[in-house]
């Protein structure tokens, strides 16, 4: 999978079994970014999520006891610039429409501003997170009953790990999801799930995992045929 590391982002030296048993194991460029993600996300997330990491932002000063450091911690302030910038960039980016290259019959169906809401929102989505972590993912999934087929774009996070073949071809790609599963008619439980893009015997496949458990496998049939490749694409900020 094509990938841009932001400035000053280095893999360190990791032992990395990619097929290991745990469909959740981390791709080591993703563990090298990690604290720089969640570092952007807190920024743009505001004081409350800033203060709620305590001294991961605001070092305890020396001779501090915990009632003094939180009194301090209380009076801190933290200026929202970050989600201001952010916003201001979104908003210089969807000043205009985006150029659309597609077939007329698609480009009708999907890409209609005045009709299908639905990418302009996707396009902004995609703005936010590249100009936010400097990547974000996006993949083509088609209703299980049958129907149209729609993008689902995907935050840098979300994507943990990947593989290609000798020949450079992607035939793997793992995303972690947090869904709300129902546990009771008024109960809803909050669980990870995976979802595993792959190749196997030259058919493109997706696998649910839970709890490291498989439990559904997708062969997405177009026209009659299983794909041959990933329907999955990386956005970064580089032309």
């Amino acid at each position: 999978m094509p990938y841009v590391s932001p400035p000053g982002a280095v893999a360190k030296p990791t032992t990395f079994a990619l097929y290991d048993t745990a469909v959740g194991t981390t791709h080591p460029i993703y563990d090298s970014l990690v604290e720089m993600r969640e570092t952007c996300r807190d920024v743009v997330s505001g004081q409350n999520t800033v203060k709620s990491k305590t001294t991961k932002y605001l070092p305890m000063l020396e001779g501090q006891n915990s009632k003094q450091y939180k009194n301090y911690l209380r009076r801190a302030l933290f200026f929202s610039i970050g989600a201001k910038s952010l916003q201001a960039i979104v908003g210089m980016a969807s000043l205009k429409r985006p150029k659309i290259k597609a077939p007329p019959a698609m480009e009708e169906k999907y890409f209609n501003f005045d009709e299908n809401l639905c990418f302009l929102e996707q396009y902004v989505n995609m703005v936010k997170e590249v100009s936010l972590q400097n990547q974000c993912y996006a993949y083509v999934d088609w209703p299980e009953k049958g129907g149209d087929a729609y993008v689902v774009i995907c935050p840098a996070e979300s994507v943990i790990n990947w593989d290609h073949d000798d020949n450079g071809n992607l035939i793997l790609v793992v995303i972690r999801e947090y869904v709300y599963k129902k546990i009771s008619k008024y109960q809803r439980q909050l669980v990870i799930r995976h979802r595993e893009l792959s190749i196997e015997n030259g058919d493109y496949v997706q696998t649910i995992f839970e709890d490291n458990t498989q439990i559904k496998k997708i062969k997405p049939i177009v026209k009659g045929m299983p794909l041959k490749s990933i329907p999955f694409i990386a956005f970064t900020q580089q032309v």
